[in-house]
């Protein structure tokens, strides 16, 4: 048996190993033969071959591994060494941490600070950038946008053109249109939610399954069969306490009765590009129809899912060949609309990209200057090691021996550091979601989870051998004929030491510089936005929000009776000086159309003006307090034909067709072919800026609101005292006309304004924030870095005084290299404060981006900030006496 299980052996193994394995075997056998005897020694021999049978042919099975060679315990011998090295390095650097705890603590809290801010930006990065959308396969999701023939834009669709392509294309495995809006839900404490009408396609197309019920069908987009809604998970939580009943009952929408028939699952987000921070609660089935539908009413969003075998390219090329077809077959509308795709996830953050990438490059910056901040600290630092680190060299140390020991020194600071930076944007990110605008897509994904932990771990140990690296070769070169002769001058700061001080320095005021550039560009561009002249009262000026919903208002007549005795009624009101009704408010965006005067003619191609249109009623002028330059306001009966009227336009519109003359009397109308109204101009009036107070006016027209009367419209009134006093009675006049009615977001016009200017002032104040840290680091830096300088030639300065030196020169010595440190970080400040300008540029509102009386100002502070920090130090060392240690003599 045992020469059997020899033979086994000398197949299964390779050469090399047989020889060894069998001669060891041999051995073995013999001596147990001897011991236990033959028996016991056979049953030995098949198990130790049973072992070496499944080691080969089963990896990781066998039991004991076979004997080691001479190379594998020399390679085991020499990991263990490393081992012991890097944990007595380790155990050595945590004493040093621990006996000086005052420095410890300090770098560890700025390198907190600079991990810190770097951790809440990633995270918000992450979100927004490199997390997938939370669908299945979310690159296949495409919005669908109407543009113009010659340019990008972003139109909505007209319900005949989105019928067409519907069904024609090709490309979408689904494909749906939805229209954002508000709805009133419940009748008894009726409130208002977000919500949208949809097609079928649009929620299939996001590929997700209802956490309850169904969604919509093809069935149910009927005039008639669309009383059916689905809920999201958070309006059915909060609004019907998550009863699973709730599918197949009836709830009040609008006045009326909507079955649910669905809800969505918990963590579904819809995000519609014209609203991407509000949170929408309803969907209903939104029934279209070709019958007596304009395609210039342009009101619906495209969204669509590509079918898994066509590309973006290939999907972009059918809708322009289906565009191309119908500009053909509907010259008078379609000539001037193409088509084309974006990415759904490319829709949401586009807008929002530029300004996390601007806060990640700001607070990088920081990090970069926080680590220059640390480098010179250790630097300084290694000149009172100098004795120890010539100590260990003399005992048989080898330069990269105390390289490694420094640098596990780095890298037990760093990690720390970013134990406290990692706390730091926790508690930062806490605080900066309730600084981040509403309208900021995505912020409910923004957590610290276990990628941005790792981000943190990696930007300590990166940061921990940027700034380790430099101060860990320049320690290691200890000169022990110096040390051991004890001459001070071996403490001077000089050669490559001084050298990278300097650069050091260099480069903190350099960054300190760029980043409070681009603040104080920042905090000005602001000033002037919200100083950017608005021609309406902004504080006795109230805005509400009404929405009549419900058949009751289906009929125009009933919409005009309602809004005239809402309109009598509070203008009734005590200390009401106006009111109002308008379709939309300035600077919050609108519709638009193209017009043509009455010299121009119309071309299927386009040669019309964009035109905003409002409607109003006839005190909207007064009650918004706009200005009127020429003519007369709108009053009523001015719009008494269907196609037919008179308008007021805004200054803009008149001296872009009429120059230096008198707007009123003028005709303008639509640019289609046939018009389908036509105008008379009767007043001229002030321009607002209706798309925020960045944007500058565009060509106006308003109508009068019985033209058109809207069911959602804004009230407006105007007081002399706080128009905010006056919303309890505003709803309570409402409550009279109608109790299922709802008055919402009532705000003065001041808060309107700076609705929008969230995002601007949130980016202004992180800046801000990022810009006085580094301005502080820097100058802590550059102190002490010069400070340092002085006092360790305190001895040379102070022996040149004696010797004779004037005070003057020896001042003059220190300022010097201080002046050229400082200067020679200017200009790097400059050049990158005017290459960053690229990515500033679109913040900068009303001045220049490289504006050089803010470099001239930062320049000559900086320069002062060196010499304060070298000169006490210089004055207090050219006293020869206190430098030399010499006593003050008593009289």
């Amino acid at each position: 048996m045992r020469t059997a299980a020899a033979r086994i052996l000398r197949l299964i193994l390779p050469h090399m190993d047989r020889r060894h394995v069998l001669d060891e075997l041999e051995e073995l056998y013999e001596l147990r033969v001897q011991g236990q005897g033959q028996a016991a020694a056979d049953r030995w021999y098949r198990r130790q071959v049973r072992t070496f049978v499944l080691r080969v042919l089963v990896p990781g099975r066998g039991g004991r591994r076979a004997p080691k060679g001479p190379e594998e315990h020399w390679r085991q011998r020499k990991m263990r060494n490393r081992l012991d090295v890097l944990w007595q390095d380790l155990c050595f650097a945590l004493r040093t941490t621990c006996r000086w705890p005052g420095f410890t603590v300090m770098i560890v809290l700025i390198l907190g600070v600079g991990i810190g801010g770097n951790v809440a930006i990633f995270s918000v990065l992450k979100a927004l950038l490199f997390q997938p959308l939370p669908y299945p396969e979310p690159d296949r999701l495409v919005q669908v946008w109407q543009t113009h023939i010659d340019y990008r834009t972003r139109w909505p669709f007209s319900s005949p053109d989105y019928l067409d392509v519907r069904e024609q294309n090709r490309s979408f495995e689904e494909f749906g249109a939805y229209s954002p809006q508000r709805f009133t839900v419940g009748r008894v404490e009726p409130e208002r939610v977000y919500g949208a009408t949809a097609t079928a396609g649009v929620l299939r197309a996001y590929g997700v399954e209802p956490a309850l019920g169904r969604l919509f069908t093809e069935g149910e987009e009927l005039e008639g069969n669309n009383r059916v809604a689905v809920l999201s998970d958070r309006f059915w939580k909060r609004r019907f306490g998550a009863e699973p009943e709730v599918v197949g009952t009836a709830i009040a929408i609008n006045g009326g009765y909507y079955q649910v028939i669905g809800v969505m699952p918990h963590g579904f987000e819809f995000i519609s590009p014209w609203s991407p921070g509000e949170h929408v609660a309803v969907w209903t089935p939104l029934a279209l129809s070709r019958d007596g539908a304009s395609r210039t009413n342009q009101w619906l969003l495209g969204i669509a899912r590509l079918r898994p075998e066509v590309t973006l390219e290939v999907a972009a090329a059918g809708l322009r060949a289906i565009a191309s077809g119908l500009g053909e077959q509907y010259p008078s509308t379609n000539a001037r609309k193409q088509l084309w795709v974006n990415p759904l996830k490319r829709q949401i953050v586009g807008d929002v990209r530029g300004q996390v990438l601007l806060l990640m490059g700001a607070v990088a910056l920081v990090l970069l200057l926080a680590c220059a901040n640390v480098a010179s600290m250790l630097l300084a630092k290694s000149a009172r090691r100098r004795t120890e680190m010539a100590i260990r060299s003399s005992l048989g140390a080898g330069r990269w021996r105390i390289v490694g020991q420094l640098l596990t020194e780095s890298m037990v600071l760093s990690l720390l550091g970013g134990i406290a930076g990692t706390l730091i944007g926790v508690a930062g990110l806490g605080a900066m979601r309730s600084l981040i605008p509403r309208d900021v897509p995505r912020m409910a994904d923004v957590t610290i989870d276990g990628p941005v932990l790792l981000f943190s771990l990696g930007l300590a140990l990166l940061t921990g051998l940027i700034f380790g690296l430099a101060p860990a070769l320049h320690g290691s070169r200890s000169e022990v004929s110096e040390v051991l002769r004890g001459v001070r001058g071996g403490h001077t700061v000089r050669g490559g030491r001084a050298r990278m001080l300097g650069f050091l320095a260099v480069g903190q005021l350099a960054i300190a510089l760029v980043l409070t550039n681009g603040a104080a560009l920042l905090y000005v561009s602001f000033r002037n936005v919200i100083r950017t002249p608005q021609v309406f009262d902004a504080e006795q000026t109230l805005t509400a929000s009404i929405s009549l919903d419900g058949d009751r208002y289906a009929e125009n007549q009933a919409r005009v009776g309602f809004w005239n005795q809402l309109l009598d009624g509070v203008a009734a009101l005590p200390g009401v000086d106006h009111a109002a009704l308008t379709n939309q408010l300035p600077l919050l965006g609108g519709i638009n159309d193209e017009i043509l005067s009455e010299e121009e003619t119309f071309e299927s191609r386009g040669n019309g003006t964009l035109t905003e249109i409002t409607f109003i009623s006839p005190d909207y002028f007064d009650a918004m307090g706009i200005p009127l330059l020429a003519g007369r306001a709108l009053g009523d009966g001015d719009w008494q034909e269907s196609v037919r009227g008179n308008v007021v336009v805004n200054k803009t519109l008149a001296e872009r067709y009429w120059p230096g003359e008198n707007a009123v009397g003028k005709t303008i109308r639509r640019n289609a072919d046939p018009a389908s109204w036509t105008a008379a101009i009767v007043g001229v009036v002030e321009d607002v800026r209706q798309w925020g107070p960045e944007r500058n006016p565009i060509p106006q027209v308003y109508f009068p609101h019985e033209r058109s009367t809207w069911n959602a419209s804004w009230l407006v009134l105007s007081s002399k005292s706080d128009p905010l006093s006056h919303v309890p009675a505003i709803k309570n006049e409402v409550a009279r006309l109608d109790p299922g009615l709802v008055v919402s977001d009532p705000r003065r016009m001041e808060q309107v304004f700076d609705s929008t200017t969230l995002q601007r002032r949130f980016i202004t104040r992180l800046v801000g924030l990022f810009a006085v840290v580094a301005l502080v680091l820097a100058m802590a830096g550059v102190f002490g870095m010069m400070s340092h300088e002085v006092a360790q030639r305190t001895h040379e300065i102070g022996i040149r005084a004696a010797l004779g030196a004037a005070r003057t020169n020896l001042l003059a010595m220190a300022l010097g290299r201080a002046l050229r440190l400082a200067s020679i970080g200017a200009v790097i400040g400059i050049v990158g404060a005017v290459l960053s300008a690229r990515v500033t540029r679109q913040w900068v509102f009303g001045m220049s981006g490289t504006n050089p009386a803010f470099m001239a100002g930062l320049v000559i502070f900086l320069l002062i900030v060196a010499v304060a920090a070298t000169g006490v130090p210089a004055l207090r060392a050219s006293s020869w006496e206190s430098a030399l240690g010499i006593p003050p003599q008593r009289a």
